[in-house]
Order: C-alpha cells, then sequence, then structure tokens
C-alpha cells in the first residue's frame, strides 16, 4: 500500500472521481481512508501495479500527485476497570464560576464496539440536559489517551454527580467528561494495539521454507497453507502480519 495526496489542494476532489472513474474499470485497485491518519490508502499487487496507477493519474487525468509512506494507526484501549471515580471541575473568577462533580466507572469493550456511555443518574442529581455533555467530553478525551495514541472499546458509566445552583453549566460538565477518562485511564493498564493485516503468498513449494521465515522474522503469524488448485508444485500461504512491517 501508499499512501497518496495531490500537489495541488485544489486537485483533492478531480482526484476522488478519477480513482472511482479507474476502479470502475479495474478492480484489482483497492482506496480507503485511513479514519485515524486521514491518509489516502491505494492498496494494489505491488510496487510496479501501483507505478501503473499513478502514471495513468498524471498522463491521462493531469493530476499531479507524491507518495508517501503509510502511517499505520496504533489505537490504545485499557484491560481493567475502574469503579467510582470522581471527578470535580471547580472554578471561580469574579462572576459566574464553574462547578461539576461527576462519578463513573469505566471499562474495557470487546474489540470492535469502540464507545459505550450508559447514564445511571436518579434522582435528577445531574440535569438531563447535562448528561449529553458529559459523554461528549469522554468521547473527546478519546482522541488521545495515556499512551499516545486513540483510544477505542470503553464502557462509561455515569452513576452519581453534584451540581450548584449558580455555578454548574453544560461546559462545566463536559470538562469534567474530559478529565474523568484522562484520570482513569491510566489506572485502566493501557495497552497499545497494532494493526495486522492478512496476507497471501503464491509460491513454489520447494520456496515455501523460506516464506515461513520472511513471515516469522516479521512477527507475523502463519494461518495456513495449502496446495494450488491446477497448478503443480506452486502453495498458497495465508498470514497476518503487523501493517508496518509490509
Amino acid at each position: 500500500a501508499k499512501a497518496i495526496r495531490t500537489l495541488k489542494r485544489e486537485d483533492d476532489v478531480k482526484l476522488s472521481e478519477s480513482l472511482k472513474e479507474i476502479l470502475e474499470t479495474d478492480s484489482s485497485y483497492f482506496i480507503e481512508r485511513n479514519a485515524v491518519t486521514q491518509q489516502l490508502l491505494v492498496w494494489g499487487q505491488g510496487e510496479i501495479h501501483l507505478r501503473v496507477l499513478f502514471n495513468k493519474l498524471k498522463n491521462n487525468y493531469n493530476i499531479q500527485i507524491k507518495d508517501e509512506k503509510v502511517n499505520f494507526s496504533f489505537l490504545e484501549t485499557i484491560q481493567e476497570s475502574v469503579s467510582d471515580h470522581i471527578t470535580t471541575h471547580k472554578k471561580q473568577s469574579g462572576g459566574a464560576g464553574q462547578y461539576a462533580r461527576i462519578v463513573v466507572d469505566v471499562k474495557p469493550l470487546p474489540r470492535g464496539e469502540y464507545f459505550k456511555f450508559e447514564s445511571k443518574i436518579v434522582g435528577g442529581v445531574i440535569p438531563k440536559t447535562y448528561i449529553p455533555s458529559v459523554e461528549k467530553g469522554c468521547k473527546e478525551s478519546m482522541q488521545k489517551g495515556p499512551l499516545g495514541f486513540p483510544v477505542t472499546d470503553i464502557h462509561v458509566i455515569l452513576k452519581d454527580g453534584k451540581t450548584h445552583d449558580v455555578d454548574s453549566n453544560s461546559n462545566s460538565f463536559l470538562i469534567a467528561g474530559i478529565k474523568s477518562i484522562r484520570e482513569t485511564l491510566e489506572n485502566c493498564k493501557p495497552i497499545l494495539l497494532e494493526p495486522y493485516h492478512k496476507v497471501s503468498f503464491l509460491i513454489p513449494s520447494i520456496n515455501i521454507n523460506n516464506i515461513y521465515t520472511l513471515v516469522t522474522s516479521k512477527r507475523g503469524m502463519i494461518k495456513e497453507n495449502q496446495q494450488k488448485n491446477g497448478w503443480n508444485g506452486f502453495e498458497v500461504l495465508e498470514a497476518e502480519m503487523p501493517g508496518c512491517e509490509l
């Protein structure tokens, strides 16, 4: 894969339209926008295959592009839960101040579920109009966790809180939500999640040991290998490998 960008910002829309047109006639390429790094990624069957596409964009569509190294997006998540964590945001500066107090539980979620927010507030200890601000603050804090990467797969339960008759407002509870997640994640045993990709090799059977060595030396995992139907002396090997090693 290669990351590409236009040399002229005004060509961005033209690039999208041109790639769409090319893919309609050649499905051997795959295009995606990485949600974390925001890089536009082009996947092909190898360096020469990608060069054919880049030359077509330049010569047929008059689009100047620059290809770059892919920034593979690490994420982080948590391994342990924290219960009854209290966060108080309080600020006084002359007139009306800011005040918000929340109590949350933070728990890990299964992979791929990203974020879940649950309110168990009863009796109006936090007005309903402030609760969405707490959720928004929690999400904002997930943009960068204690290890320096975006956070995923956490469950936040808002259990209790307190307001001030004058100083409480939506912004105060937004800030409390941000602080709460920053404080709790460090105590939830954070870990990095590294992106792995499925990789297929079609190789002569005589070279199979070389591919085994290549995959394992790059921290990959062999999943399966079998004879290629109709290809005498060739095998298909399926593996999973870290994106940064490809």
